[in-house]
Order: structure tokens, then C-alpha cells, then sequence
């Protein structure tokens, strides 16, 4: 039994379409796999691409889904306009900012330069103290071991403390991930500063 309540998950991944079945696969896994457990979608609410597929798939799943997104995609059209909540934003800064507030925990599903830039800065503000919520990491296809490799090399450089590799935790799927979020505790980590 978990010490922790999770009542809704931030999910980040890529607004392509173009990705291969794997992807795609792992996308609805995670949509089930919150719908399965009775979690909430927080998510960047495109209607394009992967995010479409999540949101799709974890209304069909019966998920509860909030769509947060930059004003400027309304002028696109690529605002996912049938999620239970849509919430616009006045920017990108703004959104993640709602997106972390209103997720417990967070998973990193494929994803480009947008992602990574993501779930890089939650990794960030945990190390530093600003939040102590969980962070997942999926790595379908082995997607993100050069990121991995590149902070096993900063850490071994001592750019960064051993320490943080375990603001977060490594999955090779949607039900591994959420299997380590049902356990997880909270846990003080190593300051940075000492």
C-alpha cells in the first residue's frame, strides 16, 4: 500500500503522427492503464498526432481527460475540444506550469525536443526541491538511452551528483511505469546544494 494519492497523471509526448506502431502502441497502453487504475489525464491537449491517440483513447478507456493548451493553437485548430476540461493558456511557460501543478505524478512517454525539454526541467525542479512528486521516464524502443547516457556522462564528470538519477525512475512500458507509481513513497533525496 502506497503512502502517496494519485488522482491524476501528467503524460508528455509527441504531437507526430509519423511515428512508428510501438509508439502508437505504448500511447493507448498508457490511456488504458489510467483508465484501468481510475487516474486522470493531464496532458498537452493536441489534437494532432500521439496526443490525439492519448486523448482518444483514454476518453474510450473512460478516463477523465484535461487538455492544457497555448491560446495560439485555437488559430491552428489543433485544440483537442473534447476533453472533459480544456484549459488555455498565454503561453508555453504557463501550460507546463498547470501541467505540473495539477498532475501527482508524471510520465514521459516518445517524444521529440518538446518532450525532452519537459520532463528535463521536472527532473530539474525535483532535484532542486521545488516539487517531490514521481517521475517516470518510458522508454519504448530504448527511445531515450543517448539522454539516459548523457546523465550517467554528467554525472561521472561531476556536473551532477549521483543523486540525480533517482529524481526519477526508468520503465520499458506504460504498465511497468504505473506499477512503480502504485509503490511509490515519497522520499527525501540528497540536497544539491551539500
Amino acid at each position: 500500500m502506497t503512502g502517496y494519492s494519485i488522482r491524476n497523471v501528467t503524460v508528455f509526448l509527441s504531437s507526430s503522427s509519423s511515428v512508428d506502431t510501438v509508439f502508437r502502441d505504448a500511447t493507448t497502453q498508457t490511456a488504458q492503464g489510467l483508465a484501468k487504475r481510475g487516474w486522470g489525464l493531464v496532458w498537452g491537449g493536441a489534437s494532432v498526432g500521439m496526443m490525439k491517440v492519448l486523448g482518444d483513447s483514454a476518453r474510450e478507456a473512460g478516463c477523465r481527460t484535461t487538455a492544457v493548451v497555448p491560446r495560439e493553437f485555437d488559430a491552428h485548430g489543433i485544440v483537442y475540444d473534447d476533453a472533459d476540461e480544456v484549459i488555455r493558456t498565454d503561453g508555453m511557460r504557463e501550460r507546463k506550469a498547470i501541467m505540473e501543478e495539477r498532475g501527482d505524478a508524471f510520465v514521459a512517454l516518445a517524444g521529440g525536443i518538446g518532450t525532452l525539454e519537459e520532463v528535463a526541467e521536472l527532473i530539474t525542479m525535483r532535484q532542486l526541491g521545488f516539487h517531490e512528486k514521481p517521475i517516470v521516464i518510458v522508454n519504448t524502443a530504448n527511445i531515450y538511452d543517448q539522454f539516459l547516457g548523457f546523465l550517467d556522462d554528467v554525472v561521472e564528470r561531476r556536473f551532477a551528483k549521483p543523486a540525480l538519477r533517482e529524481t526519477f525512475h526508468v520503465a520499458t512500458t506504460p504498465e511497468e511505469a504505473f506499477q512503480w507509481l502504485v509503490q511509490w513513497t515519497p522520499r527525501p533525496l540528497e540536497k544539491k546544494w551539500l
